[in-house]
């Protein structure tokens, strides 16, 4: 059985989606990082970089960083509903873009809510957010354009796939997100559409 080690407000939130579609059972361990949880001996012991999320393979393996997870688990059980097969002509564009939301959007959401790691003692943490949610408006626009262009509601056109699922939870992250959706109504579209997911439904309950 899958072990997936999560925390509300994490990268946590895909992996339990995409476990979720694969049907199999799965269990959940929450990890408090509010109580440095994720800091302990016990916990470091399964993921040395004590980070979440954190997913324990039926043989023991764990696996780190949520995108790796997820593609794991599509491949693993054959999910070609979620992303196109490696011969695909599309399966170029659906790589571009996943690594765009985990390297540059989900990068800079770091300094939006960990701005005191980008500064010297006593710098200015509210101009160092400032910068953060300026960018971050910013690399929205891209997936935006190219939902608009899409021939449906998502990344890849009419059905949902991880690059839908992905962007929702880094919506969620974005606070207040009526301030970015309403900026982006393509964005919001894929968003609303990916929030009556079954299984999106059923992990966004989860995480709150």
């Amino acid at each position: 059985m899958y072990k997936l080690y999560w925390s509300q407000g994490t990268a946590s939130l895909a992996p339990q989606v995409i476990l979720e579609e694969t049907g199999v059972d799965y269990e959940m361990v929450l990890i408090d990082m509010a109580k440095s949880e994720h800091l302990t001996p016990e916990y470091l012991a399964i993921n040395p970089f004590g980070k979440v999320p954190a997913l324990m393979l039926p043989g023991g393996i764990v696996m780190t960083e949520a995108a790796a997870i997820c593609l794991y688990l599509i491949e693993q059980h054959n999910l070609k509903h979620l992303a196109p097969t490696v011969k695909s002509y599309s399966r170029a564009q659906f790589l571009q873009w996943l690594m765009y939301l985990t390297n540059t959007i989900q990068e800079n959401y770091k300094r939006y809510y960990y701005n005191n790691r980008f500064l010297p003692k006593g710098g200015d943490k509210e101009g160092i957010r400032e910068i953060a949610i300026k960018d971050l408006i910013e690399f929205w626009k891209p997936i935006d354009d190219a939902l608009a262009k899409s021939d449906g509601d998502f990344m890849l056109g009419q059905k949902i796939s991880l690059l839908d699922i992905y962007l929702t939870m880094l919506v969620t992250w974005f606070q207040p997100m009526d301030e970015l959706t309403s900026m982006y109504p393509a964005l919001k579209q894929c968003f609303d559409e990916c929030n009556k997911h079954p299984s999106v439904i059923k992990s966004m309950h989860v995480h709150g």
